[in-house]
């Protein structure tokens, strides 16, 4: 009996480790809603490694973004919303609004 508890247990110690560690592992998919609502996109975002991948231009359009433009050499993201500037550097945990620096968290 002791044998089949400690079996047991074995196993769902690793299947929860498995699980815990499998965004490391592998791409999961994410889903994106807004306001209750599922949005199908043309790529759909993901997990990896600890962060969240999506189509920001696509994403910035349902908010309403008069524009999203790539700035190759500095890697950043540019989105206009009526005149205020977000700037979105790609492996950073900060962007800017209008130039002020503000942390993503």
């Amino acid at each position: 009996m002791k044998l089949k508890i400690l079996t047991f247990l074995f196993a769902i110690l690793i299947f929860s480790a498995v699980g815990a560690c499998a965004n490391e592992l592998f791409d999961v998919p994410v889903d994106i809603t807004l306001n209750g609502d599922y949005i199908k996109m043309s790529d759909k975002p993901f997990l990896s490694g600890g962060s969240t991948y999506a189509p920001i231009r696509e994403i910035s359009g349902l908010f309403g973004a008069n524009s999203v433009s790539w700035e190759e050499e500095a890697e950043t993201a540019v989105i206009d919303f009526d005149g205020k500037i977000f700037e979105l550097p790609i492996n950073e945990k900060h962007a800017y609004i209008d130039g002020e620096k503000v942390p993503l968290s």
